[in-house]
């Protein structure tokens, strides 16, 4: 079953690989002066070092494809977190990092690549927005993650752990490293939907339309299909709209309440 906090998530994020290779693609043709700023666009921009110009502006891409991932992760945690299944006592003033890492281990998730590359995310999103920051791993963390190299490395073509975090140290991702956290977290989220327990009674299907937000608009649509010659089928447009995964759990659980 896929929780809308994931689609939302893929939606989101699933093509920002594709998006961030056509600008530095883009910028390539810049360094090259290949590209002209067309005279339709209206801008000011007549730089005396395109190639500087170029790499300034791949660097200040990156950091900001980073900066959205942890965002729209960091958003993805919250929305799971309100799930009965994810329900934890983690403190008020816990950070994004200690958020994630708590659900990850609550939900089981042990891939070394679907729990430190996120925490990598979150760490460098903190160092690029505050220049004071020292967000970083445990020394534990960043060992695990150089462990894993074999196998990293045979999941997101050839990247070096080790380099990577040489990378967050000095505030420098490149496009590997962005796109292959990129991919990570996509994996990440896939990892964490799938682990969730299904509804298994109407009271634990109720108590997911509540933490999803759709109480209302659940009960509004079940006053609605009451008066229909099909309640159940009623209902679909409901589900189609809001939540397809848990039509099924509806149909076993909830349409006999309705």
């Amino acid at each position: 079953m896929k929780t809308p906090a994931l689609k939302r998530y893929l939606d989101s994020v699933g093509r920002t690989v594709h998006y961030l290779n056509t600008v530095v693609v883009g910028l390539a043709g810049v360094e090259t002066e290949i590209c002209k700023k067309p005279e339709s666009l209206d801008v000011s921009w007549n730089p005396t070092d395109p190639k500087s110009s170029s790499r300034l502006a791949r660097a200040y891409v990156l950091k900001s494809s980073i900066v959205f991932l942890a965002a729209e992760l960091s958003e993805y945690v919250n929305e799971l977190l309100k799930l009965p299944v994810c329900d934890l006592d983690i403190p008020k003033d816990a950070n994004k990092a200690e958020r994630f890492w708590r659900l990850a281990d609550r939900l089981g998730i042990a891939d070394t690549d679907l729990v430190i590359g996120p925490l990598v995310i979150i760490h460098w999103r903190n160092r690029i927005i505050h220049h004071s920051s020292n967000a970083q791993l445990s020394n534990a963390q960043k060992e695990q993650f150089k462990e894993a190299t074999s196998e990293i490395a045979k999941k997101y073509k050839n990247l070096d752990p080790a380099l990577t975090l040489r990378h967050f140290e000095a505030g420098n991702p490149t496009l590997k490293d962005v796109s292959s956290l990129i991919a990570m977290s996509i994996n990440c989220a896939k990892a964490m939907d799938e682990k969730l327990s299904e509804p298994n009674s109407y009271e634990e299907f109720m108590a997911w339309i509540e933490a999803l937000g759709l109480a209302e608009k659940y009960e509004r649509a079940c006053r609605v299909s009451a008066n229909a010659a099909n309640p159940v089928s009623s209902m679909s447009n409901f589900f189609v709209t809001h939540c397809p995964g848990m039509k099924k759990f509806y149909e076993k659980y909830g349409a006999k309440h309705a």
